[in-house]
């Protein structure tokens, strides 16, 4: 029974170790290929911003199986980050930060350049032991968000995945979620 359970071991690491083995219907979920992107049929026009006061962008991200970092960021139109870590964070609680105006507008650009209201309300993978992530926009009166759960696999356009990105850099969250004593 041992040498049973080491040939299984045995070919269960080769197959991992070969990506092409692990492509296709055999095992659709190992694979790290981003599927094709997937969009709703009716495109739908990215708003035009009238009062940049009422501006939101906002990113949570939700703790893994192990320690993926947990918090939650907004930026409004005129700059203010509001940051709460959760968990796995180097910096708990609520923090407050002021970004310029410029670095509002080029984030609102990249949601419009992603044609961020042109895509699907969720991109879930069927895996399991990830963070999930949470991006929206508001403003007159128009919303989106976007819930991404290894959504590049479920065909998510990877414009939104920037996004995710993008919000963080522009926010600063790297000060809060990175331990001192870790780069």
């Amino acid at each position: 029974m041992k040498w049973l359970c080491s040939l299984a071991v045995c070919l269960l690491s080769a197959v991992l170790a070969t990506p092409a083995a692990v492509s296709g219907p055999v095992l659709p979920f190992l694979t790290t290929a981003p599927a094709p992107p997937k969009r709703p049929k009716q495109r739908v026009p990215f708003p035009p911003i009238a009062d940049w006061s009422s501006l939101r962008i906002t990113l949570e991200r939700t703790p893994c199986y192990g320690t993926c970092p947990g918090y939650s960021v907004e930026i409004a139109g005129d700059g203010t980050v509001t940051y709460i870590g959760q968990h796995f964070v180097a910096e708990s609680g609520v923090r407050t930060a002021k970004i310029p105006q410029s670095a509002v507008r080029a984030l609102y650009e990249a949601f419009v350049k992603a044609e961020f209201f042109w895509s699907f309300d969720e991109y879930r993978a069927p895996v399991t032991d990830l963070p999930t992530k949470l991006i929206s926009i508001s403003y007159d009166g128009h919303s989106k968000a976007v819930l991404d759960y290894a959504g590049e696999r479920a065909g998510m356009p990877k414009a939104i995945a920037e996004l995710e990105m993008a919000i963080d850099a522009a926010a600063g969250t790297a000060k809060w979620i990175r331990y001192p004593d870790k780069p």
